[in-house]
């Protein structure tokens, strides 16, 4: 429900969601997104996040996105470590930290699968690194 589409900038289904010229479409399918584990504060290839698509006088801000504001601390951080370009898909921290960061990553709106690299047996730390594949 979070993938991006490659080919429409990176924007993940809840970027489309808003963008929907159908106004009596937007509310509900905003609202069935959210509940099923989109993540509201990820962004697509430009960094933008649904929320910052949404005019703060339209009804779907008031009703959905201002429960979102302000953003929680998760998000912040993840928002800094890539504003900071810290390298934290070479870092050994647990998959879901790594996805979870990568919502907040503009270069990460493309399908690119990781691939584990163990180099423990020689006192180098297991780090995760992208497939050339």
């Amino acid at each position: 429900i979070n993938q991006p589409d490659e080919n429409d900038k990176g924007n993940r289904l809840l970027h489309k969601s808003v963008s929907l010229s159908c106004s009596a479409f937007r509310l509900p399918l905003t609202k069935v997104l959210l509940s099923n584990g989109a993540h509201f504060n990820a962004v697509n290839a430009l960094g933008s996040s649904f929320i910052s698509n949404v005019d703060p006088s339209d009804g779907l801000f008031q009703d959905i996105c201002s429960s979102y504001l302000p953003l929680p601390l998760s998000c912040l951080s993840a928002t800094t470590i890539i504003a900071e370009g810290i390298p934290y898909k070479l870092v050994d921290l647990p998959k879901h930290v790594i996805d979870f960061i990568a919502l907040h990553d503009p270069i990460n709106t493309t399908k690119k699968p990781f691939i584990d690299i163990d180099l423990s047996s020689l006192g180098v730390p297991k780090f995760r690194e992208m497939s050339p594949f």
